[in-house]
């Protein structure tokens, strides 16, 4: 895809997907792909399947993660296999999402991150039951006051993301990590705490 970019740093490669905050991810040794996401494309692309929308005249979700990573992959893979070191797969918010499920359909990535992940999508948890990462290293995140969300289905989100570090903590290297603050936090200070810690991951 000619959206692409890639920051040419090191054998280690971050895939990173639907953000701009990569000014913070400067890490010697490790390359950056950065993947953007139209915003009026995002409910779609970043879903991993259909749910209603979140507000009344807001936007469906409608489940074409699968889809749009499987555009990626003649583009991404010649990618991946000019580093010789640790793939990673990260994304914030619904991308953080995206990240785990995809890494439950492809084991082309050594390690996922969820950054302040929406992990209290419907079905989210039940879905990873029955369907696990095919990844070694997992870092998940939240801001410690996003339980507090208004809507009913976003103020389980630190539950689902407890029960996902749970789910998968007795197969992969994971660790769940709280920030100070709401969703709406520091977004480079956030993936580059992920980065940091997968990249201290055995590889």
């Amino acid at each position: 895809m000619d959206e692409m970019e890639l920051f040419e740093n090191g054998e280690h490669l971050a895939v990173v997907i639907g953000s701009s905050m990569l000014e913070e991810l400067k890490v010697d040794g490790c390359s950056i792909l950065s993947i953007p996401v139209r915003e009026s494309q995002w409910n779609h692309d970043m879903s991993p399947w259909e749910a209603d929308p979140l507000f009344p005249n807001g936007d469906p979700f409608t489940g074409g993660a699968e889809c749009f990573f499987e555009k990626l992959e003649e583009d991404l893979d010649p990618v991946l296999a000019s580093h010789s070191g640790m793939h990673i797969l990260m994304g914030y918010s619904l991308a953080g999402l995206f990240s785990l499920y995809i890494c439950t359909l492809t084991d082309r990535f050594d390690s996922c991150a969820s950054v302040s992940g929406s992990l209290w999508y419907p079905g989210w948890t039940s879905y990873l039951e029955t369907h696990p990462l095919q990844c070694r290293h997992c870092y998940l995140s939240l801001g410690d006051r996003e339980k507090n969300a208004k809507h009913p289905l976003m103020k389980t989100v630190e539950t689902a993301t407890v029960s996902t570090e749970h789910l998968l903590k007795p197969y992969c290297d994971c660790v769940f990590e709280l920030n100070p603050g709401t969703h709406f936090g520091p977004e480079g200070e956030r993936l580059n705490k992920a980065l940091q810690w997968l990249l201290s991951r055995p590889h």
